[in-house]
């Protein structure tokens, strides 16, 4: 065992043991290591470092520990074993494997008038965890940890910052604060984490002080609790307060435009009755802002039902889904569209995800600058193949950083659309799709090219 680690162990005010397996038997243990607190529970324990299990604590060998023992460094599990009482005191006991050979023990006193609670806390959905603000150490999480943060507790009792570093990089210093909070009124905060698997979920934790009077605080206390579902409804209000501003602005500006264009039109036709020529330009024009305005009312309705429409997973051959997205697109002849994803098929919204890929590809396709080009289709699950990671990429005049947000915007172009053929919906919907499942979009372009990632998470598998 490193300095680092015994110093942790030291500080911490529970009592921890380390049993090494010597044998072949199952009562092989010997006593590897007991930190200080080890003291309070049993002042001689320190002294039988290096005994076996028998002599140390005999009468735990009846208590099924050695087969525990045998368990946890079997599966490489943690586990919390039922509350022990010895000579009318209750233990809170919980294991995990420290090295191949070696299990560590976290014993916890248990007052008798603590047992109903302490059962509350070891199997709600809610976790309850101690920090002490002078040693950075925490000293106790409660089993619930291991299910919302995806680690195990022993691993976040030997070094605290396996905890902190799931935290989302934006949200990770409003956490060490909270964790350390001396404030009387104690903190409420909202926080992302990021689970081993990539899965990013909410948390709500709130942490209250415990200080002796006129001392500093030395402990914190708090509890935390997925809120992720709600967090998603919230963010689902906000966008569509979001979309309601967005309307609000098409329908004052994006629809009226082609409608004063026409107004202007028929003026002029009044004027130029008497020149044939100037006529005709004048009625085709009208006609071309009439044919604009139609796709404007056809993309802006494609808008809004998106997630009106609930649609039904089904299998979905990817490769044969991409040849027909290239059919829709028809590119130019110069303009290659190459495929790079798995070869099976996956249970996924068709046509949504079809209509997806069409916006993205055909957006590559329409604004490139060369007759020559290439359009690379990468698609891959992810995070334990629940989420379908989608790249576009193209070898066009690339997207200055400025902007990258003005091109999510509904019916927003960078060219002039008498230049460019399309509404400007094609990215705006790309990305209501991806968001309105819980996923995202990024763009990345420095320089020439562009590419253009999407999150896409898969529905939950039916159960059978």
């Amino acid at each position: 065992m490193d300095d680092d680690a015994r110093q942790i162990l030291e500080s911490l005010v529970h009592p921890i043991v380390v049993w090494h397996h010597v044998g072949p038997g199952p009562h092989d243990y010997r006593l590897a290591y007991a930190n200080a607190a080890c003291d309070g529970l049993d002042p001689s324990t320190r002294k039988k470092v290096g005994g076996m299990l028998s002599d140390v604590y005999p009468r735990l060998t009846d208590a099924h520990l050695p087969e525990a023992f045998a368990s946890v460094l079997e599966t490489g599990r943690p586990r919390q074993l039922d509350p022990i009482e010895i000579a009318d005191t209750t233990y809170a006991i919980d294991l995990w494997r420290v090295g191949p050979a070696h299990v560590g023990v976290f014993v916890r006193l248990l007052p008798p008038r603590e047992e109903a609670e302490t059962q509350l806390v070891a199997y709600g959905d809610d976790l309850f965890w101690v920090h002490d603000p002078r040693t950075r150490t925490l000293q106790y999480l409660s089993p619930a940890f291991e299910r919302l943060i995806g680690i195990p507790r022993a691993q976040a009792y030997l070094d605290p910052r396996a905890w902190i570093e799931r935290v989302h990089p934006d949200d990770r210093g409003a956490f060490e604060a909270h964790l350390a909070w001396a404030d009387e009124d104690g903190d409420h905060l909202d926080f992302r984490l990021v689970r081993p698997n990539g899965e990013v979920r909410w948390l709500n934790s709130s942490a209250r002080p415990m200080r002796r009077a006129g001392r500093p605080v030395y402990r914190v206390v708090g509890t935390a609790r997925d809120v992720t579902a709600s967090k998603r409804v919230e963010l689902r209000l906000r966008r569509s307060n979001e979309d309601l501003e967005a309307f609000a602005y098409v329908a004052s500006h994006d629809l009226r435009t082609p409608l004063r264009g026409m107004e202007n039109l028929t003026r002029w036709l009044t004027e130029d009755a008497h020149d044939p020529q100037s006529v005709r330009e004048h009625t085709q024009l009208i006609e071309g802002r009439v044919k604009r305005m139609s796709q404007l009312l056809d993309d802006l309705l494609a808008y809004a039902r998106v997630g009106t429409r609930p649609q039904r997973a089904e299998p979905v051959d990817l490769p044969d889904l991409f040849r027909r997205v290239v059919r829709r697109v028809n590119p130019p002849a110069g303009i290659e569209v190459a495929y790079d994803g798995p070869d099976g098929t996956i249970e996924v919204e068709s046509r949504a995800l079809r209509d997806v890929l069409a916006h993205l590809v055909s957006n590559a396709v329409r604004h490139h600058d060369r007759d020559v080009g290439r359009v690379d289709v990468r698609l891959a699950l992810t995070h334990g193949g629940r989420q379908l990671s989608i790249q576009v990429a193209d070898d066009g005049p690339g997207i200055l950083p400025k902007f990258h947000d003005r091109v999510f915007r509904l019916f927003e172009t960078l060219r002039p659309r008498d230049d460019v053929e399309g509404s400007g919906v094609g990215l705006a919907m790309v990305r209501r799709h991806a968001r309105h499942r819980g996923g995202d979009v990024q763009l990345h372009s420095d320089g020439r090219g562009t590419t253009v990632d999407v999150q896409w998470p898969l529905p939950e598998p039916a159960d059978d």
